[in-house]
């Protein structure tokens, strides 16, 4: 499914068999996946073994959802008339990348205390400065992992396309790129920030929000979770179809946002769903959403959204909320 939408290794490494999801006092916790080498046919022979009965979700035959037609359709027509072994041969795909993403995250990390700081500038703005000089001179396969990073830290979702596109502006000395979630990269001079810009005071705002308002942005990882400050509460996600190959943010709505609840006929402005349950005020413009690129998945109070199949791979997603102390 990864391959078809064009992921990167990070996409390709699909489901990892172990992987650290919040960090938790006293210790971190993990995801731990062991059945991830043994067949559904395995499974069911052994349960047969055991006349033991099981349930199997009417959902994983749902022609609607992507992975089910991949599944039903697309790769028996692959093994019967190109490869008969292309289950193991896409494991073997997914196992070379995780080994390969794991070398990448490795080189982002000593790449980014070199070149990379986080600042926070009141009444300008806040996100990711590079060195663009030292950007422009490292190979175009770091250039990217990094770039991808510093729009997660800055709390954007860019395609393929995008990220180019501010790599082809590194090597300028001025410019702008815009990324999704109301992100900028910025050139200028040797400076390429990754950049969430504040509004100066006096200037004309959004007529929903009041003289406090405050835009947040955080990068959500499947499996994990993120703090919120600003509400005091942490998001966390499970994936019962497979890791990600779209990255996910958590934010508060923005002017524009529309989102498809559920038993609905489409999707409808944010803005006319909180109308509806009377929020309002600080509550109101600080209202969180879980987008993936420019379409919300998941709204609080709403759940996940109709359509969140469609969204980046969404299939499978589960989005919970929390107080800090739980």
């Amino acid at each position: 499914m990864r391959l078809l939408r064009g992921a990167g290794t990070r996409g390709l490494a699909g489901i990892l068999p172990r992987k650290r999801v919040a960090p938790a006092e006293p210790q971190p916790r993990h995801v731990v996946r062991p059945l991830l080498a043994v067949r559904r046919s395995e499974v069911h022979e052994y349960l047969r073994s055991l006349r033991q009965d099981f349930r199997d979700d009417a959902s994983n035959r749902d022609p609607k959802f992507l992975r089910n037609r991949i599944r039903g359709e697309l790769l028996p027509l692959l093994a019967r008339d190109y490869n008969p072994q292309v289950a193991e041969a896409l494991a073997q795909t997914a196992e070379i990348a995780r080994a390969e993403q794991q070398h990448w995250e490795r080189a982002v990390s000593e790449a980014w205390r070199e070149l990379a700081r986080w600042k926070a500038a009141p009444g300008q703005g806040r996100g990711v400065i590079l060195d663009g000089a030292a950007l422009g001179r490292m190979e175009a396969a770091l250039q990217r992992q990094l770039l991808q990073h510093a729009c997660e830290r800055s709390g954007s979702s860019p395609s393929f396309e995008q990220i180019e596109a501010v790599r082809e502006l590194a090597a300028k000395r001025s410019g702008t790129v815009e990324l999704p979630g109301g992100v900028r990269a910025i050139r200028d001079g040797d400076e390429l920030r990754v950049w969430v810009e504040e509004a100066p005071a006096g200037h004309a705002r959004d007529r929903r929000r009041d003289a406090g308002a405050t835009n947040y942005a955080y990068p959500l990882e499947v499996p994990g979770g993120v703090r919120v400050p600003e509400l005091n509460i942490q998001i966390s996600a499970t994936d019962a179809a497979a890791g990600r190959a779209t990255g996910f943010v958590v934010r508060n709505w923005r002017a524009g946002d529309r989102f498809h609840p559920r038993h609905s006929k489409g999707p409808k402005k944010v803005k006319e769903l909180l109308t509806e349950k009377k929020i309002t005020g600080r509550e109101r413009e600080l209202w969180p959403v879980v987008a993936a690129g420019e379409r919300i998945v998941w709204l609080r109070g709403w759940g996940m959204a109709a359509d969140a199949a469609g969204a980046g791979g969404a299939e499978g997603l589960r989005i919970e909320e929390a107080d800090f102390a739980k």
